[in-house]
């Protein structure tokens, strides 16, 4: 079997058609849902690129892996296999159409053919779905004529992280308004914060419409989900589409306006977690599959590497998810832990019904040093429970001391990696604070 492995950016799971969103943002991904295994609470365990990538390629939880921070400044350890690396020695062809290498260079590892679609030519997130596509097609049908060797091949979708930037005619899909009414205030709370005037600036200056920068996002993953849509159609008319595992998924999502957090990636919410995970499987796996209980990218790995008849990953620290959608496990986890660590540093442990979040390092947002959400009762995430009800806010925390505590001791570690690396991406915004004499946001407890 050859594997094709999609990610899509900055892709909250909410926002897409195929998980039940009110527009139809994404019709390819619906009929690939609808072709195999839709898993409905695919959980990140970190909310940035860097880190999220390292898990879904190891297999192994950030704190395993050590790469907790975006743009930190710890380097993946060489004896951390990878999964190119682990398909490539078992002869499979390894591909890719990406730029993650831009950033970190472990990320092309283990790749036999390895297309940065960037170069010198633009910013690795200016790359659009039609430049990954310009490369992808020919290189699919080159491997394609390898047909007495399996493949894998990465392909990675930047178009719905900030700016989001459609082109047309996916820029006015979802919004025919006035982006710049003078009526509208939805964007008023951003201004004078460090991301409206200067992460932001020359992009939202006059808009004063939220709304319109949320249909700006809907129409990315438009954009990407139709060029996704021509790499399903390639594989299907080079006959390959029966022999082929198709994987999609997103790195960590993206808050539109949740929790006061505007168009990026802050926080242990679930807009930033909760991401989507598509599976298609040929003669593996069921069609039209729909799995409830949680999962976690760090299925991922052993998953393919099931699905391909390979050894189990001894290194992963997650499990494969076949005997879960086979009806061979009713659940697959209890708890998740998540973990932040670039504007604002914060560990989570998620349940089917908890969310408990500590503050390391709070960060720009001003959050409380610890939250507790019923996810049941408060989808949103909106009251925090955290001084109400302190028994279930102990006890969870206690858990999550107490799984910290037993990874270090595995890992032969003393130091929490979160107060070790510190907020990696924070320098910027606390010097901003501190030329606007912005005292109350630079605790001493935040460096």
């Amino acid at each position: 079997m050859n594997v094709i492995f999609i990610a899509l950016d900055t892709c909250r799971a909410d926002h897409l058609s195929a998980y039940g969103y009110h527009r139809r943002t994404t019709p390819n991904l619906e009929q690939l849902a609808a072709q195999g295994v839709r898993f409905d609470w695919c959980i990140a365990q970190n909310n940035a690129t860097q880190p999220s990538y390292t898990t879904m390629y190891a297999g192994q939880h950030p704190v395993t892996h050590n790469i907790v921070a975006h743009s930190g400044h710890v380097w993946l350890d060489d004896s951390v296999a990878l999964l190119p690396e682990i398909l490539r020695r078992h002869g499979v062809i390894t591909a890719a159409v990406d730029d993650l290498y831009e950033m970190k260079r472990w990320f092309a590892r283990g790749y036999d053919y390895y297309i940065n679609p960037a170069g010198a030519r633009k910013p690795h997130r200016l790359v659009t779905a039609d430049d990954i596509n310009e490369r992808a097609l020919p290189l699919l049908r080159h491997l394609a004529a390898h047909r007495g060797r399996d493949f894998f091949l990465f392909l990675h979708y930047w178009d719905s992280h900030t700016r989001y930037q459609p082109p047309p005619p996916f820029d006015t899909l979802y919004y025919d308004g006035d982006p710049r009414n003078p009526a509208k205030h939805s964007l008023d709370p951003l201004r004078g914060t460090y991301f409206g005037d200067v992460v932001f600036k020359g992009w939202l200056d006059d808009i004063t419409d939220a709304e319109y920068i949320t249909a700006l996002y809907d129409g990315c993953l438009t954009y990407a989900d139709d060029r996704v849509g021509q790499v399903l159609h390639e594989l299907s008319s080079l006959g390959l589409d029966r022999d082929t595992i198709v994987l999609v998924t997103g790195d960590h999502g993206e808050s539109m306006t949740e929790h006061n957090i505007f168009f990026d990636h802050h926080g242990l919410y679930d807009p930033t977690l909760h991401v989507p995970l598509i599976v298609r499987a040929p003669g593996r796996l069921p069609a039209a599959a729909q799995v409830r209980p949680m999962v976690r990218h760090i299925d991922i790995v052993p998953t393919l590497l099931d699905l391909l008849g390979l050894p189990p990953h001894e290194q992963a620290d997650g499990s494969s998810l076949v005997p879960l959608v086979e009806g061979r496990a009713r659940s697959h986890v209890e708890m998740v832990v998540t973990t932040e660590c670039s504007w604002q540093c914060t560990w989570g442990l998620r349940t089917d019904r908890w969310k408990y979040l500590r503050a390391v390092y709070p960060g720009m947002h001003g959050a409380p040093p610890q939250e507790l959400y019923d996810l049941q009762a408060d989808h949103g995430e909106t009251r925090n429970l955290a001084d109400e009800m302190p028994a279930t806010r102990d006890e969870l925390d206690a858990r999550l001391q107490s799984w910290i505590d037993e990874q270090l001791r595995r890992l032969g570690r003393s130091e929490d990696p979160l107060k070790a690396q510190g907020p990696s991406l924070a320098r910027r915004w606390q010097e901003w604070e501190r030329e606007r004499g912005g005292v109350e946001a630079l605790r001493e407890d935040l460096r």
